[in-house]
């Protein structure tokens, strides 16, 4: 009989492969529109990684490239430019960009920033974040110097 692989034990191993080795940098824009936020992520072609775990539902839409995405339940998709999509609670997925790949999510939120200032903008985010996902460290991004732009 065949033994079930287990999917979150081998996104750890993939985790800890990607982060070892080179890292590259993902930038990522936050906006915030009238009770909205909006986390983009570029990625560039031949980039692996692993998405952060929400415990909330929410869109996604890739706006440009094309991206092979490994989830649990229905294994390999090709997605491509223009795509929209749901992530449901628990998702973890693996991403590995086939071209430059620009991928953002949409949050409903009533936490705004004070300013505009990258400070407490990055505040604002780091509220959103701890009520949208699930406390978990993931090897790969908390790795990564991740660009935070305006």
């Amino acid at each position: 009989m065949e033994e079930k692989v287990n999917y979150n034990d081998v996104v750890d191993q993939i985790e800890s492969v990607v982060a070892d080795g080179i890292q590259t940098v993902c930038p990522l824009r936050h906006y915030f529109v009238n009770g909205l936020y909006c986390r983009e992520i570029f990625m560039p072609a031949d980039t692996v990684i692993t998405s952060k775990v929400h415990n909330t539902e929410h869109p996604y839409v890739i706006s440009m490239g094309k991206v092979a995405v490994i989830k649990e339940d229905t294994g390999v998709d090709l997605l491509e430019a223009p795509y929209f999509g749901v992530t449901y609670p628990n998702t973890r997925r693996v991403l590995h960009t086939i071209e430059d790949t620009v991928w953002t999510t949409f949050h409903r939120t009533d936490v705004v920033p004070e300013s505009d200032s990258e400070e407490d903008v990055m505040k604002a985010v780091a509220k959103i974040e701890q009520m949208i996902l699930l406390p978990y460290v993931n090897k790969v991004i908390e790795n990564k110097k991740m660009e935070e732009l305006k």
